[in-house]
C-alpha cells in the first residue's frame, strides 16, 4: 500500500487529535482549595513536554514533546535530566498513548508509519500504528499493522504481557487488551459492562482499572473503578476525571481537573477531591511516581508566554505509602 505525506503541520494535527480525545461529558470541579505553601515543592525539568510516563523503577521519564517525538530524562541527583529521543522520525506520536513495558527499557506508543518510498507519514485519516521504542538505543519496532483511528488512553501490565487501550474509532469509545506475544486484539467494553469516555488507567499492580464511565441519559460520567478478577465496580465521582494516574499503593487517584488544576480522590469510596496544585500552573497531563513521592507533571503553553513544561512535584505526606511519607 502507498502511503502518501500531509501538509497538515504538526502542532495542528496533535491539536486536532487532543481535541478527539475530549470525552464531552459535563460536570466541573468543586473539591477543596489549595494554598500556596501546599503548592511549593515544585521542580522544573524540561520545557518541551505535553505527557509523561515514569518507568517501573522510576529511573526514567518517557515524554512527549510538542514537537510530537518521544524523549527519555533519566535520574541524576534527585532530579530528571534530557538523555536522548528515543523516536524522532514523524513528530506525529499519540500525547496519550505512553505506557512501559515490564523491562524498564521497552515504550509503547501510538504514531504514523512512514512510508518507504517516500519517506513521508501516512495521512491523518488512516490513523496511527502500535509502535515500541527502546529508552536506551533508540530502536523502533512497529508491534502491530492495525491502524486505530484514536487512542485515549495506553497501559502495559506489571507481567509485560497485554496493553490496556481506550481507543477510539467509529465515533465510539472502547476498552480493549492486545496481547503482545500473540498480537491479538480483544474488546472488553461489553464485558466491563461500561461505556467508555476518553481516558481510563490501570493501577501499578495491574489489578485495578478507572473508567471514565458515560451515562447516556444525560451526557455526564462518572469515575469508577473496575476489580479486574472479580469485575466489581465502585463509582469513586460524579463527574469525569482526566488524565488519571493511581498511587503506587492503589488507595487514592490523582487527576486533571477541567481548570488545569491538580485533585487528590480516594479510590475506596466516593469522596470529595482535594486541590494539591493551583489552576495557574495551567497542567495538562500527570504521572504518579512508582515510589509513590512525586508526580511529573506537564504544563499547557500559554500564546506569547511560558513554554509547555515539564515539573515534579512533591506529593503531600497523607496521600503518600507509608514508606515513602517517612
Amino acid at each position: 500500500m502507498r502511503l502518501y505525506g500531509s501538509t497538515i503541520s504538526r502542532s495542528f494535527v496533535l491539536l486536532l487529535l487532543g481535541a478527539m480525545l475530549l470525552s464531552g461529558c459535563s460536570g466541573k470541579d468543586n473539591g477543596k482549595g489549595v494554598s500556596q505553601e501546599e503548592a511549593d515543592g515544585l521542580t522544573l525539568v524540561g520545557r518541551d513536554a505535553i505527557s509523561v510516563r515514569w518507568s517501573p523503577d522510576g529511573s526514567k521519564l518517557a515524554v512527549v514533546t510538542t514537537a510530537g517525538y518521544l524523549a527519555i530524562y533519566e535520574a541524576k541527583d534527585d532530579t530528571y535530566l534530557f538523555a536522548r529521543y528515543a523516536d524522532r522520525r514523524t513528530g506525529f506520536i499519540g500525547s496519550r498513548s505512553l505506557a512501559w513495558g515490564a523491562d524498564g527499557n521497552t515504550v509503547y506508543y501510538y504514531d504514523r508509519p512512514i512510508d518507504g518510498k517516500t519517506n513521508e507519514p501516512a495521512p491523518l485519516e488512516y490513523g496511527s500504528l502500535l509502535m515500541s521504542a527502546n529508552s536506551n538505543t533508540a530502536s523502533v519496532t512497529n508491534v502491530h499493522p492495525q491502524f486505530i483511528e484514536s487512542v485515549g488512553s495506553v497501559d502495559a501490565t506489571p507481567d509485560g504481557k497485554l496493553l490496556y487501550i481506550n481507543m477510539y474509532e467509529r465515533k465510539k469509545y472502547s476498552l480493549v487488551t492486545f496481547q503482545l506475544q500473540e498480537g491479538l486484539h480483544r474488546d472488553l467494553t461489553k464485558e466491563l459492562g461500561v461505556d467508555p469516555a476518553g481516558d481510563s488507567r490501570l493501577s501499578r499492580d495491574g489489578k485495578l482499572l478507572f473508567v471514565n464511565n458515560r451515562l447516556s441519559q444525560d451526557d455526564r460520567c462518572e469515575g469508577v473503578i473496575i476489580e479486574l478478577s472479580s469485575g466489581r465496580k465502585r463509582i469513586v465521582s460524579d463527574r469525569y476525571l482526566g488524565g488519571v494516574s493511581f498511587s503506587p499503593d492503589g488507595r487514592w487517584l490523582a487527576y486533571v481537573g477541567t481548570d488545569h488544576t491538580v485533585f487528590v480522590i480516594s479510590t475506596d469510596k466516593q469522596a470529595e477531591a482535594v486541590a494539591i496544585a493551583q489552576p495557574e500552573l495551567g497542567v495538562a497531563a500527570l504521572d504518579w511516581s512508582p515510589q509513590g513521592d512525586r508526580l511529573a507533571l506537564t504544563t499547557q503553553a500559554a500564546a506569547g508566554g511560558h513554554p509547555a513544561r515539564l515539573l515534579l512535584m512533591e506529593v503531600p505526606p497523607q496521600y503518600r505509602p507509608a514508606e515513602a511519607a517517612q
